[in-house]
């Protein structure tokens, strides 16, 4: 599962502030080899698409109303105009709870990841904000230049919490931000402004995969040779060799500079870490290396 990685940050102080971070985690059985993982070659297609698609925006704000478990919605399309709504979401009541649970310890199927990410879905978009957002989708179909751009901003701390990258809309059977048509984003209220990071028009990126971590990172890394002969005027794809440690690691992002780094392997979750989530470095089968989640370095 691609999803974002910030801690590396912390454990490389070398990396570049503009680098996507991404990793490859099977942690969660049921997502693995699943149709809603973007694979290699979409990762990168949608990367470089992004930079000539134009999107609209739809912008959605949940705020407490004062009661339990209920909240204000409003909606506001570029392009369609305003709704509003209220829904009410108990994230400690059945059957989200179980879903969330199930999530948070990587047992969830995907039969019931689908069933949390439409549970997240109609408690956003019911009602009229639920037409409006039908309307402002309704303009990008047949415009492949054209997607729609989802902006969250969840104010109360419950509900911020919650997993709503995983949002699912039955009726399309899509998970919106595996799609580069609706791209996902959270929205926060800062004092200052957001800097905007710029895609270079060419990207480099470095794969690290581990040893014995039980994966096919054969097929996986001649998938990613697929992708770069496709990009190669794009993309330079460069392989960690031999054996994966802290210190490899860090001495190939000092000599380039990499904008994706694609991560190869497995996570832990251990709660005594204050829930971050450590990357496993394999050395042997019987023996793991675990990033720690500071700025403490991994021994090479």
């Amino acid at each position: 599962m691609y999803v974002p990685f910030p801690s590396l940050r912390l454990i490389f102080p070398c990396l570049s502030p503009n680098l996507f971070y991404l990793t490859h985690h099977s942690g969660i059985p049921a997502l693995q080899n699943k149709k809603i993982l973007v694979c290699e070659k979409r990762l990168f297609a949608c990367l470089l698409l992004m930079r000539t698609m134009r999107y609209h925006t739809f912008d959605v704000t949940v705020s407490a109303t004062g009661a339990p478990h209920e909240y204000l919605l409003a909606a506001e399309s570029s392009t369609q105009g305003e709704a509003a709504g209220r829904t009410n979401i108990d994230p400690s009541s059945a059957p989200l709870a179980d879903l969330l649970a199930a999530l948070g310890y990587g047992t969830i199927s995907s039969a019931n990841l689908q069933t949390l990410g439409a549970t997240l879905y109609q408690s956003l978009f019911a009602g009229e904000i639920g037409m409006l957002l039908n309307r402002a989708l309704g303009e990008t179909i047949g415009n492949e230049a054209l997607g729609l751009r989802l902006r969250l901003r969840i104010n109360p701390p419950e509900l911020a919490a919650l997993p709503w990258e995983f949002l699912y809309s039955p009726e399309r059977r899509l998970f919106l931000a595996a799609s580069v048509e609706t791209p996902l984003s959270r929205y926060l209220n800062l004092p200052e402004p957001v800097r905007q990071l710029a895609c270079p028009e060419n990207i480099n990126l470095l794969v690290v995969m581990t040893q014995n971590s039980g994966l096919d990172t054969t097929a996986e890394r001649q998938a990613l040779e697929k992708v770069a002969t496709q990009l190669r005027d794009r993309l330079t794809v460069d392989f960690l060799e031999g054996e994966a440690t802290g210190a490899a690691i860090r001495t190939a992002l000092r000599q380039k500079e990499y904008h994706i780094f694609h991560y190869a392997g497995h996570g832990a979750f251990k709660r005594e870490v204050n829930t971050f989530g450590p990357v496993i470095l394999w050395k042997n089968p019987f023996q793991q290396n675990l990033m720690p989640k500071r700025k403490k370095i991994l021994p090479g």
